[in-house]
């Protein structure tokens, strides 16, 4: 009964969507969505699959198939109760298929879409924009949303190239990110010429400790805090690369502390506290021609040794816009990830034959073939997946295809 409820809102919302995303609508003002749009109602709507096959090596080859969707709601709230700019929001996901990681075995996983088969809220959140330079955010919604958030770097599949994996595997039940988000506030500060300080402070267990999955809300944090800062410059918002001397550089410095107690890495004693810190840097690099351009990155990261398998990682990588195609991209990127010394040791007493580092190398490609649809062929190689010198060098081969309205 629920996953026939589950559907039927899902048809619904996506007819909605697609009425409004009519062709022969456009510009029409009996246009669903932008009647929905005058009174502040924005409706959207996300579907990606991934297929992907394991050539080579890893744990196993063979082929995966997952596909995710992903439909929320922006409501102005300034635009509908006359008030300071306000946006309440509000998403589901919806997960079925195959993890591809299962046939490759990494550390850092394949596609960043991939988790258990599952459907719930995942954001909720609203943010009150209280004059020019401050804003507050408070709700369910995910730290890599608000922090370590990359411009260039969203272009790839493999899972690192959005938050850390020196951030993301921390955590009893990792921190706030997909596909488990906790309560939290985010504070943001403008000053100067596009500097920035963040604020975050969450539930430090998404889910709970039993049921990770679990959409749970806990207002007194009562398993500890997880708190986040970040400084840094953001000039992409309006920057328009027009000629070959115009510069736009992104730089961003975080940290982050977990307030509760973790298991130490080697023996049974709790530690108090985890964190670790954070760089990044991207630019806008040289201009091609009159529309087409190359940018890349830069990030790097370390994590407290005593309690967390993974202590540094560093990932950097390049992407060609609109080379071939209107708004296509073509990026090459890697990801490296390091055992920590004191994990390193545990595995080896344990016989595990482990590597020091993981190596990801990916080589994607996105271009649309509608308004509304698009296609990413993906190639992952990976060097000592699971951190396991046992374990052979696997050659992964993918496509993703998004539809969105």
């Amino acid at each position: 009964m629920k996953s026939k409820l589950v559907l039927y809102l899902v048809i619904i919302y996506t007819n909605l969507i697609t009425l409004s995303a009519n062709p022969e609508d456009e510009g029409n003002s009996n246009n669903f969505k932008s009647r929905l749009n005058m009174y502040g109602v924005d409706l959207n709507f996300k579907y990606t699959a991934d297929f992907y096959n394991n050539v080579s090596e890893g744990v196993e080859t063979g082929s995966k198939f997952i596909n995710q969707i992903h439909f929320g709601t922006d409501l102005s709230l300034d635009r509908i109760f006359n008030i300071n700019p306000a946006i309440l929001h509000a998403s589901f996901i919806g997960v079925k298929g195959n993890q591809p990681n299962d046939l490759v075995g990494s550390t850092q996983g394949v596609s960043n879409i991939e988790t258990n088969n599952l459907f719930k809220l995942y954001d909720l959140w609203i943010d009150f924009q209280l004059n020019d330079h401050f804003s507050i955010l408070a709700g369910l919604f995910d730290v890599n949303s608000e922090f370590d958030t990359k411009y260039n770097s969203g272009l790839f599949i493999n899972p690192s190239h959005g938050i850390g994996a020196e951030f993301g595997l921390t955590g009893i039940n990792g921190p706030s990110i997909y596909p488990n988000t906790s309560f939290g506030i985010r504070t943001n500060f403008t000053f100067g010429h596009k500097n920035y300080i963040k604020l975050g402070i969450f539930d430090a267990v998404p889910g709970t400790e039993e049921d990770p999955y679990k959409t749970y809300i806990d207002l007194k944090f009562n398993d500890g805090l997880l708190l986040v800062s970040e400084f840094g410059y953001d000039c992409y918002d309006d920057f328009e690369f027009e000629n070959i001397n115009d510069q736009c550089m992104n730089f961003a410095v975080g940290i982050w502390y977990f307030t509760n107690k973790h298991n130490e890495v080697i023996g049974t004693n709790k530690h108090h506290g985890n964190f670790g810190f954070y760089s990044f840097l991207e630019s806008r690099l040289f201009l091609l021609n009159q529309e087409s351009y190359l940018s890349g990155f830069i990030r790097t990261g370390l994590a407290d040794n005593d309690v967390n398998q993974i202590d540094l990682f560093f990932s950097g990588g390049l992407v060609l816009n609109n080379y071939f195609f209107d708004e296509d991209q073509l990026g090459l990127t890697f990801a490296s990830s390091r055992y920590s010394r004191k994990h390193f040791n545990s595995q080896s007493i344990l016989n595990e034959n482990p590597a020091l580092y993981e190596t990801n190398i990916e080589l994607t490609y996105l271009v649309n073939i509608t308004d509304f649809a698009s296609i990413q062929p993906d190639i992952q190689y990976f060097i000592n997946p699971s951190h396991k010198s046992s374990l052979k060098n696997s050659l992964c081969v993918g496509l993703r295809t998004i539809i969105s309205f």
